[in-house]
């Protein structure tokens, strides 16, 4: 029985799929815990600026909104809480890479671009000449029907 080229092409795009699934997460993670730090870090900074313009705002409207200005501030008080927890966000591993391979990051970590995988390559891992579609069954490009 012969294989359906359009399930084999079905079958390497989910492949495919999956592996950027993986990578995004990773990639999430990573800019998660990366905020986390960073709101950690400057957490007084954040809340001073917070202080501040609940301050201005309370002034220009002459108080008339003390109780909702103070509940805002509380409740992005609470935001920031819960970003600067973030610090400690378990990142997933990269595809391929094991949990002790993760490269760590900190709050002065900056992003590498190079650790995104960006080129094409079979499914094997390896890459095709130049030219060559990594996919055995490349999709045929699309024809409007003729009315």
């Amino acid at each position: 029985m012969k294989e359906d080229p359009n399930m084999a092409l079905m079958d390497d795009i989910s492949k495919v799929a999956k592996q950027v699934a993986k990578e995004a997460e990773h990639v999430v993670g990573k800019a998660v815990k990366q905020a986390g730090e960073l709101t950690d870090a400057n957490r007084h900074k954040i809340e001073d600026a917070l202080d501040k313009a609940g301050k201005f705002v309370d002034s220009k409207t002459d108080g008339k909104f003390s109780k909702q200005i103070e509940h805002a501030k509380d409740a992005a008080d609470k935001g920031v809480a819960f970003v600067a927890k973030q610090k400690s966000a378990h990142v997933p591993p990269r595809p391929g890479q094991s949990r002790d391979d993760d490269d760590a990051t900190g709050p002065a970590a900056s992003w590498d671009d190079t650790s995104v995988q960006d080129s094409v390559a079979h499914l094997d891992g390896t890459a095709p000449p130049v030219g060559e579609s990594p996919y055995p069954n490349p999709i045929p490009p699309y024809s409007p029907p003729q009315s």
